[in-house]
């Protein structure tokens, strides 16, 4: 990656942080690290993971939710606070999650940090009023990407499991009609890899254990075209998982909540999709 492409994704960074922190004001949204203090030591780079609560101040399901960015960085506010704030609204708490992007981005880290973020809900439920037994998880874009490719391969690693999924334009496959810096940086020097691409396409690996889920896509969509998350829905027919699949007319990409476009009230949509899976 080149120098001024760091500087730029690094700015980016910050300058979305301090929008994040201003919104939130006080201290009920810090910045809390899923990892320990040796687990850091280990791998520096985790350093940089980061959780911000918005919890509800009684026991509510939860959703765990990856921003996109096209792993160059973290979209923190229209797929961060906005989503967190209207899921709240709609009766989950939500965590919104800082994963590893640039180049820490490549295909091992974002999904242990999902893993990572998972299992510090599970531990700390107790204490915040997570209802553990509901835990859902959300993505956008490239953060699409990794929440629908951990979906896939989460039991297979041991890790744990969401109940349903929620994904927002997501990137899907990393072989065709995909997002190119999306698949650059989560795949690294093997981006040009046939098999790498393969194993990293959402629609190839996707297998009757996936969780339940709903995907929204713009048809104006030109950067992450709409054919990913029709792939992803023509798979789990195939395998039989549910899948409610919402295509808008106009709204492009990262578009959010779809505020002003024909997609908006798609959150109603995905909240309601999510309570059928609510015990």
């Amino acid at each position: 990656m080149f120098s001024k492409e760091r500087r730029n994704e690094r700015s980016f960074q910050k300058h979305t942080q301090r929008e994040l922190k201003t919104l939130c004001r006080g201290g009920d949204h810090p910045f809390l690290s899923p990892y320990t203090a040796s687990d850091v030591l280990t791998h520096p780079s985790r350093a940089e993971v980061k959780i911000v609560p918005f919890f509800l101040k009684k026991k509510a399901p939860v959703v765990l939710c990856c921003p996109g960015g096209a792993y160059a960085g973290v979209s923190w506010i229209n797929e961060g606070y906005d989503i967190a704030r209207a899921l709240n609204e709609r009766g989950f708490s939500v965590l919104l999650l800082r994963y590893r992007t640039g180049p820490r981005a490549k295909n091992g880290n974002p999904p242990a940090d999902v893993a990572a973020a998972m299992q510090w809900l599970r531990d700390n439920a107790d204490k915040y009023r997570l209802d553990a037994e509901n835990v859902f998880l959300c993505g956008f874009s490239a953060g699409g990407h990794l929440a629908a490719y951990y979906a896939a391969t989460a039991k297979k690693n041991g890790w744990l499991c969401p109940k349903a999924l929620v994904l927002g334009y997501p990137v899907i496959s990393l072989e065709t009609e995909t997002h190119g810096r999306t698949r650059q940086l989560f795949l690294g020097k093997h981006e040009h890899n046939a098999a790498a691409q393969r194993l990293a396409s959402v629609e190839q690996i996707a297998d009757a254990q996936y969780p339940p889920t709903f995907t929204m896509h713009c048809e104006d969509d030109t950067c992450v075209p709409p054919s990913n998350s029709l792939r992803l829905k023509a798979r789990l027919d195939e395998v039989g998982v549910p899948c409610e699949c919402a295509l808008y007319p106009t709204g492009g990409h990262g578009c959010g909540l779809g505020k002003d476009t024909s997609a908006d009230g798609w959150i109603d949509r995905a909240a309601d999709f999510l309570k059928r899976y609510t015990e």
